[in-house]
């Protein structure tokens, strides 16, 4: 799990950063990832060339599948409270 003390745009080089926040007593999952990719879609902002980032906020922690996709991919951040 990655944590970011300032702004997650102070470090994302002029990507698009696509985020998410859970207030729940559940892990955020796979689920919720994919279903933010899908919400990425319709962001009609430079699709051809922008780098996209996906920050994921969670009350109460993650799965193990996504951290450790996390762990593999640099584009997905997550951040627990």
């Amino acid at each position: 799990v990655r944590y970011f003390p300032r702004s997650p745009a102070l470090y994302l080089g002029g990507g698009s950063s696509l985020g998410e926040c859970k207030w729940s007593n559940k892990h955020v999952g796979l689920s919720v990832l994919y279903k933010l990719k899908e919400k990425a879609k319709v962001v009609k902002w430079k699709n051809d060339s922008r780098k996209e980032y996906y920050i994921l906020f969670s009350k109460s922690g993650f799965s193990e599948e996504l951290i450790e996709a996390s762990q593999k991919d640099s584009s997905i951040i997550l951040s627990d409270f």
